[in-house]
């Protein structure tokens, strides 16, 4: 049987704190969520992903290249920050984008790619793009005034030691606190701890 295997860019969003500003928004959640979910849609729509799943409040989207997903995600970031929040209640998104292969399944790419892509994600912070090494190696054109920091490597779980790095643009928080992982720490001696 033919392997049906193509390269994806796969970008994973999730709201950091959702819990949290869940309990103190109550009923007006519901609005909360339904206008990040425009918003996420709106850029992707607008730079050619497609959707592939959301679950409570985070995304599954794929692009044909790390260019377009970088793109949607950095939008779609500048248009959360720059939403007038009601009530006070701001919602901070974490973006990964990772490229890998994917095999096309009747719901949609599996494989441990988007897995991959998916703890990749996990390790940000809200309003921060976190790109992996081989999202970062293949992207063509950044948007305007859009560059790559290499934030080190960094043991992912269910993934090994990875290099991460971080979209910075005008107009994006440039600091976060340190990756939700561990840093990679040189030979196979546990960590003095003091």
């Amino acid at each position: 049987m033919a392997s049906n295997a193509t390269t994806v860019t796969f970008l994973f969003t999730d709201i950091e704190g959702s819990t949290s500003l869940l309990q103190r928004a109550g009923d007006r959640y519901a609005d909360l969520l339904d206008r990040h979910r425009a918003i996420i849609r709106a850029a992707v729509g607008d730079h050619s992903g497609t959707e592939r799943g959301t679950e409570g409040d985070s995304f599954f989207v794929t692009f044909d290249n790390p260019s377009a997903a970088i793109a949607a995600a950095l939008a779609a970031q500048l248009a959360l920050l720059a939403e007038p929040w009601r009530d006070g209640f701001e919602l901070r998104v974490r973006m990964g984008i990772h490229l890998g292969e994917a095999t096309h399944g009747d719901e949609g790419p599996v494989g441990l790619a988007v897995h991959h892509a998916a703890r990749i994600a996990a390790t940000g912070h809200g309003s921060q793009i976190v790109l992996s090494d081989a999202a970062r190696g293949a992207t063509g054109t950044l948007p305007a005034g859009a560059q790559v920091m290499t934030l080190g490597s960094f043991h992912v779980r269910d993934v090994g030691i990875v290099p991460l790095f971080q979209l910075i643009a005008p107009g994006l928080p440039l600091e976060f606190p340190p990756l939700r992982v561990t840093a990679e720490v040189p030979g196979n001696l546990p960590v003095e701890l003091s």
